[in-house]
């Protein structure tokens, strides 16, 4: 918020296919497939000048919740 910058939300589907978690070893396999990728609006500082911290973060969570959700039913981008 003190820094006044442009934030840009950025929300990933699919990864924990290809890299799935492993807890018995910290040497990660990959594997093949898709993971999709979501570049959403970029929230201007004029946009959260009045927001508190906690504010701004529920705000940019509801974005990639909201994308989430579209890529889990088929329905988004």
């Amino acid at each position: 918020k003190k820094a006044k910058v442009v934030i840009q939300p950025v929300s990933f589907w699919g990864s924990h296919r290809i890299i799935p978690v492993n807890r018995k070893s910290w040497i990660q396999k990959i594997y093949p497939g898709n993971v999709s990728i979501v570049l959403h609006d970029p929230i201007h500082p004029d946009e959260y000048r009045d927001f508190s911290v906690d504010d701004i973060s529920a705000l940019v969570r509801n974005v990639m919740e909201k994308s989430l959700e579209e890529m889990r039913s088929g329905t988004g981008t």
